[in-house]
């Protein structure tokens, strides 16, 4: 009898139309000597169809991956543009290397800052180096410090007077040395030299 219930299960069973791929396949290490996580490759047809038209995050959810390595396999089958590289070697004169840590100042002159720094001062009104900073690294400009202070000088004649930033302690009146410390209960007290 169970024989004949589970035929009739398989033969009321429709056949599907077309082969459904399965998403997501684990590819064991290639070489006995490699470790490591196996490899998820994820179908290209479903990747190529929801890659651009659903976030990263909610599809790594969806096919329970990483974002990382839906955005790896993404890069794999070029569909999304490379990042930046994060590290960089400029060839400088003599035969010298420069990196990412050596940025140049950009090539701006002072009239352009002083006229991003007036437009903003227009909005808003006098300001400090911070925010002219902040004006400067939106226009992607690398400018040092001498030179945003010379243009809020000119933008703003006199800057205004320094605050001094003293600290001011308190003074404690206690019994004794170490007789002023934070005890939390989870630590016990060091017991005296026996």
């Amino acid at each position: 009898m169970k024989d004949a219930l589970k035929s009739a299960i398989v033969g009321a069973r429709d056949p599907a139309d077309h082969q459904i791929p399965i998403p997501v396949t684990t590819t064991p290490p290639t070489s006995p000597r490699k470790r490591g996580r196996p490899r998820k490759d994820i179908d290209q047809h479903v990747l190529q169809s929801f890659y651009t038209t659903t976030r990263t995050t909610t599809l790594a959810k969806a096919l329970e991956l990483s974002p990382k390595t839906v955005r790896r396999r993404a890069l794999e089958a070029e569909l999304a543009p490379p990042g930046r590289p994060v590290f960089t070697h400029l060839p400088r004169g003599g035969g010298k290397i420069r990196g990412p840590s050596q940025k140049r100042p950009s090539h701006t002159t002072d009239e352009q800052i002083d006229q991003a720094v007036a437009e903003t001062g227009a909005l808003i009104g006098p300001m400090g180096r911070k925010l002219a900073r902040g004006i400067t690294a939106k226009q992607s400009w690398l400018v040092t410090r001498k030179r945003l202070e010379a243009s809020l000088q000119r933008v703003f004649g006199e800057s205004s007077p320094k605050i001094s930033a003293t600290i001011v302690r308190r003074v404690y009146k206690v019994a004794g040395p170490n007789s002023l410390t934070h005890h939390d209960g989870y630590h016990s007290e060091p017991s005296p030299p026996s």
